[in-house]
């Protein structure tokens, strides 16, 4: 729902914050009519909203007519509007997770399967991989269905129990306080297409031709605030390497898309990379940079010490040597990133190493 979409909402006289409730049903039909079978709602409907029961009927004529799948973005202390759903037979609930915009929480090793601790985006994921057609032609995966007797979050996590082809399931956060990040080496193209909401209402193209129809069938929807004024919390600094890609993209673009390089990152995106890595089990782990730090302190203080050793002329040849074995570090922390997806802080550590080093190059020596 971007800032275009908001001043057509505006025209209407719909609500932007909270969100129209009607508004929302309308984008739901008409991505449920497009053959959607997996959509995530990142807004939090956790309160009471004027014309709540359109969306209502959207969900549940969703529900009955193509069995698709709800995942429903919560906070950890909220709970979605029992207006909207009354009981939880046929959707599922995701906390939005947010330490961190650039952490990924994957299931927790002392979990043996999925609970209140998976979040929205590991759900959204799930829901993706039981819509599969592998999945989908067996009769017992458990679907979407308004008569449902037991809870659908229950009966995915029992059949997740016999079943044991889904590899994201044995992916686990890292120990010892490592955490995964968000691998923003890959250019938003590649993780997912932005729809303006604004065109799901009018249905233009080039969204709307046969190709995309087919292609939107078997991708997860996320409906989530875009680029428009809103709570602060949806919102972070978007990081250098998505400013990148944006200019790269938009480097013969008008200047107000040049602009809006430089705006901020939206918890709807920040979900988007998320549940293509859950999905494509893409793990970066990031070594924390107090580690790094605390090795270049050691290893700064030991060759502190053994310079003092040296005659000035040494120091400086060894100076020669630690800068190469500087390089020689940057190069392999560059490779390890690429074939083992393990991503160690470079300048800071070398930095702090560089600073035990200079004072004794300077040195004059008296020995």
């Amino acid at each position: 729902v971007d800032q275009d979409s908001i001043i057509e909402v505006i025209s209407i006289e719909w609500s932007i914050d909270p969100i129209d409730r009607e508004y929302l049903g309308i984008l739901i039909t008409n991505k449920s009519n497009l053959g959607s079978k997996t959509i995530g709602i990142e807004y939090i409907l956790d309160q009471q909203a004027p014309r709540q029961e359109k969306l209502v009927n959207a969900i549940k004529n969703s529900v009955n007519n193509n069995q698709t799948w709800f995942v429903f973005a919560k906070n950890k202390d909220s709970k979605l509007n029992p207006l909207i759903v009354s009981k939880n037979e046929w959707n599922i609930e995701g906390h939005r997770e947010f330490d961190g915009f650039w952490k990924i929480v994957w299931k927790h090793r002392n979990k043996t399967l999925c609970d209140d601790s998976c979040s929205f985006s590991y759900w959204l994921a799930l829901s993706h991989i039981l819509n599969q057609h592998n999945f989908q032609s067996r009769d017992d995966v458990p679907k979407p269905n308004l008569e449902n007797k037991k809870p659908l979050k229950t009966q995915v996590i029992d059949y997740l129990q016999q079943e044991k082809s889904i590899k994201l399931l044995d992916i686990y956060n890292p120990p010892f306080g490592i955490y995964s990040i968000i691998d923003f080496s890959l250019p938003p193209d590649e993780v997912y297409t932005s729809i303006p909401a604004k065109s799901i209402l009018s249905q233009t193209k080039p969204f709307f031709d046969k190709e995309s129809h087919n292609y939107i069938k078997t991708q997860t929807v996320i409906v989530a605030p875009g680029k428009y004024d809103r709570v602060y919390e949806h919102y972070d600094d978007a990081p250098w390497a998505f400013q990148y890609w944006c200019h790269t993209r938009n480097k013969e673009a008008p200047d107000r898309e040049k602009r809006d390089c430089m705006r901020k990152f939206t918890t709807g995106e920040s979900h988007a990379y998320r549940t293509h890595h859950f999905i494509s089990q893409h793990q970066i782990i990031l070594i924390p940079d107090l580690w790094m730090i605390g090795v270049a302190i050691i290893t700064g203080k030991s060759s502190n010490l053994l310079l003092h050793k040296y005659k000035l002329k040494q120091r400086r040849k060894a100076l020669l040597l630690l800068i190469w074995l500087t390089f020689g570090y940057f190069i392999i922390g560059l490779q390890v990133y690429i074939f083992a997806s393990v991503a160690i802080p470079l300048f800071l550590p070398s930095a702090t190493f560089w600073i035990y080093i200079l004072p004794v190059v300077r040195r004059k020596s008296y020995v």
